[in-house]
């Protein structure tokens, strides 16, 4: 994905605000800045939350390897019971 350089000015007291918000992984003002605002975008629903989404395939693999192994147990006992009748 492509990015793009965005600047804008702040003022001292929302420069400081910002800073108290860094975090120790954030390495940098431009990277803390950077972080709260994809925050917000997601918060927002602006933005796709990519967690939620990677919980939300996990939870359709599951279901769907749940299901797939429903099918094989109904039709494996569908199966015994066909045997079963054609046996009387």
């Amino acid at each position: 994905m492509a990015t793009k350089i965005v600047s804008f000015r702040m003022d001292d007291s929302e420069l400081a605000a910002l800073e108290a918000l860094k975090l120790p992984e954030d390495g940098s003002i431009h990277a803390t800045a950077a972080r709260l605002l994809k925050e917000l975008l997601v918060h927002s629903g602006a933005m796709p939350n990519p967690a939620v989404e990677e919980v939300s395939t996990l939870i359709d693999q599951k279901v769907n390897q749940k299901l797939a192994e429903f099918r094989t147990e109904i039709q494996a006992q569908f199966e015994a019971i066909e045997r079963k009748l054609k046996a009387s």
